[in-house]
């Protein structure tokens, strides 16, 4: 990319210049300011020197001017404030970056940093899947887009938890509703599920067997509701777009003896002891507050020793770097988690916990409880029924995954600039519409702009930031970055399209801004796309 190989170049030169006039060495870090009258580039190299020169940092940052050779890129260098350097670009630079964006614009090259596995959404199939399911599940699928796009190796993966007492409790209720709808009365389970969903699979049982399976186990009940909340949960996240790589089953991990065996590894590494007849994992000698049990004095398995014997997994199918979304609720857990990778001999720095903060949603006015027991949750059916998937979608990535969000739903469903969604779709709808009256007119796109607004600078600097902000949400796991980022280009064009007409007696004036604009969707697109939307060409 254009804007990486000037950049590179400005860092080499500073650097080298530094070590001929200095004799020192020294990172150079290079920014490019908000505002296009500070230039295209600034470092803040002189500062940085001051103390270990003990020189004032202008006289410093003179000598380093006074011996930076232009080119074509760089037009002239000057000295602000305390000693910031900025670099100013020529036109070419600003043509050669506009012609350069096409539909792959943003895509780094393959990163050589290890094999990434990200976990996310693994709902219990015990229902339908909530709000809280839906963010973690937009943050995740986002999250691994934007990794893509910023060249990591990554693969996306639903742990099933499918093991458990939760899935007694599901069978349970599921005989319930089915043994009351044949008006066979028996007492609802302490731990049941009342939800809809769960009386619906009651339903489908009766309108297939009738009457047949009032005497089944309740196993049977088990793994029809099982079966049916599974093909569900595809289906529901089908709908706004998510998908995974991956699905693993907590059940298999008991099947294959891999829980078991993760007793054997955790033995070899010194950790595991015996108490009171049960087995612990010393987890308080690296991050936990004290000890977690492993084995119960009974013999079962905590729900603790099929989290490391699957994390084991992970790392046995060869992926270096785990990336495990949760909810904020599980907070808790991290420690232990961390713990036992780091007792297993893997480095708990590679493994990552973005943690989701709940969702709120207000209905009239008033916030609308989530319990799935009692079956008032507020489920991703419901809110579908409401607004469209891509308006989920991007209010459920709009926000920092650490900050509660409180979904408007009033806001999202809006067809006004006051919705943020609309207000970027409705920017390349415009666009669209433009090009499309260019290409009836036979107007044909400029090979570059043979003049350059101040505007349209501006626009431009925008857009050559596009893959450092791909590159940095990917880093920091803010997939909200990219949201900011359509959120003020979208203002940048409208602001353009408002001030510079398309369609005036010059006709080089339509062919630059048919260059500009169809730059400007290739960023919107792409944009869009590594959020899970589509970009919309009419509104």
């Amino acid at each position: 990319m254009i804007i990486t190989d000037i950049e590179n170049k400005i860092i080499s030169n500073i650097s080298k210049i530094v070590t001929d006039q200095f004799e020192v060495t020294i990172d150079v870090e290079l920014e490019k300011p908000k505002d296009i009258k500070n230039g295209s580039f600034s470092t803040n190299t002189a500062m940085k020197l001051t103390k270990e020169l003990k020189r004032n940092p202008r006289e410093i940052a003179t000598i380093i001017v006074e011996n930076y050779e232009t080119d074509e890129y760089i037009e002239k260098i000057e000295i602000a404030g305390p000693g910031f350097i900025n670099f100013y670009t020529t036109a070419k630079y600003t043509n050669d970056i506009l012609t350069s964006i096409d539909q792959n614009y943003g895509q780094h090259k393959p990163l050589e940093n290890g094999k990434y596995l990200v976990e996310y959404v693994s709902a219990n199939p015990t229902g339908d899947l909530h709000l809280g399911h839906a963010r973690g599940g937009a943050y995740g699928d986002a999250l691994i887009r934007i990794m893509r796009k910023a060249g990591y190796d990554v693969t996306s993966e639903y742990y099933i938890n499918d093991a458990g007492n939760q899935m007694n409790n599901l069978g349970m209720s599921v005989q319930f509703f089915y043994l009351e709808k044949l008006g066979i009365e028996i007492e609802f389970p302490a731990d049941g599920y009342r939800g809809q969903d769960i009386q619906t699979i009651a339903e489908n049982i009766y309108n297939e067997f009738g009457d047949s399976k009032k005497d089944e186990t309740v196993e049977f009940y088990t793994e029809f509701g099982y079966a049916h909340n599974l093909e569900e949960i595809k289906k529901i996240l089908g709908a706004i777009n998510i998908g995974f790589d991956n699905w693993v089953s907590e059940r298999r991990l008991y099947a294959d003896k891999e829980v078991e065996n993760a007793l054997t590894t955790l033995e070899e590494s010194g950790d595991l002891y015996d108490a009171d007849g049960a087995k612990w994992l010393r987890t308080s000698k690296y991050y936990d507050e004290k000890d977690r049990t492993i084995q119960k004095s009974d013999g079962a398995f905590t729900y603790f020793a099929a989290d490391i014997a699957y994390h084991i997994n992970k790392y046995n199918r060869g992926y270096d770097h785990l990336i495990d979304i949760w909810g904020a609720d599980h907070h808790g857990y991290v420690a232990r988690v961390k713990s036992s990778i780091e007792s297993l001999g893997h480095d708990a720095n590679a493994f990552e916990v973005p943690l989701i903060q709940m969702v709120s949603i207000l209905n009239d006015g008033a916030a609308v409880k989530m319990s799935k027991r009692a079956g008032t949750s507020v489920t991703i059916k419901d809110l579908l029924k409401e607004i469209d998937s891509e308006a989920l979608r991007y209010f459920f990535v709009m926000r920092s995954p650490d900050t509660q969000l409180d979904f408007d739903i009033k806001v999202a469903k809006e067809q006004s600039m006051d919705n943020p969604m609309y207000y970027i779709q409705y920017a390349n709808a415009r666009i669209s519409s433009v090009l499309n009256d260019c290409e009836k007119k036979g107007i044909t796109k400029a090979s570059e702009l043979s003049e350059i607004s101040e505007l349209e600078a501006e626009v431009i600097n925008h857009l050559s930031i596009y893959p450092k902000v791909i590159s940095e949400s990917a880093n920091k796991r803010l997939p909200h970055m990219i949201c900011n980022y359509l959120y003020d280009l979208a203002a940048l064009f409208h602001k353009y399209y408002n001030q510079e007409r398309v369609f005036v007696e010059d006709p080089k004036v339509a062919e630059n801004k048919m260059l500009m604009y169809t730059s400007i969707k290739h960023v919107l697109v792409s944009g869009l796309d590594v959020l899970g939307i589509v970009a919309k060409d009419e509104m």
